[in-house]
């Protein structure tokens, strides 16, 4: 066999289903790869993406100066919509009380909808996207970050402070740009 051989010199010759059962799933994942809107595209179904997966659950505890508790990845089909809710608590006292921070991935059509609908006093965030805002939210007391990133996607960042809805905003806003 020459350097410059096919793919089917080089193999042996008994294997051939398993070449073909190597490439059919193969392509399968590539399918599955190329429906999941890869980070940087426009997020036109985000029931589609896996947010925990995309922000990964220790690199937002890591952020906060916690330890991960646990994620969890909520779909809503026919809602076209897809979120994270994170747990996390103290790295030092693992029986120590948990708080919750969530992440919700909208189409960037929802923004807009989502700011007249909303309760509460909203404050630009300048920065951070291409349009944000922050609120507290009256009916859950939890502090929220809406950003719009136009034509691609809208995210809004939920936690009991703040500051730390501020940082996952601005690390789903790096991870979903990249």
């Amino acid at each position: 066999m020459s350097r410059a051989g096919t793919v089917t010199e080089m193999l042996p010759s008994h294997r051939p289903h398993a070449i073909v059962a190597a490439l059919a799933g193969l392509s399968v994942l590539l399918a599955a790869s190329a429906s999941a809107e890869p980070p940087g595209s426009v997020v036109s179904d985000p029931s589609s993406i896996n947010v925990c997966e995309r922000v990964p659950g220790a690199e937002v505890a890591k952020a906060l100066g916690k330890a991960l508790r646990s994620q969890r990845p909520i779909v809503v089909k026919e809602s076209k919509l897809s979120r994270c809710v994170y747990i996390v608590g103290s790295p030092a006292k693992p029986e120590a009380p948990t708080e919750g921070l969530v992440l919700w991935l909208y189409a960037p059509r929802e923004y807009a909808e989502l700011n007249q609908v909303t309760e509460g006093k909203l404050e630009p965030v300048p920065g951070l996207g291409d349009a944000a805002v922050r609120f507290l939210d009256p009916g859950d007391g939890r502090h929220k970050l809406r950003l719009l990133r136009r034509g691609r996607f809208a995210l809004e960042a939920t936690a009991g402070d703040a500051p730390s809805a501020l940082a996952l905003a601005r690390l789903a806003l790096e991870r979903f740009d990249h």
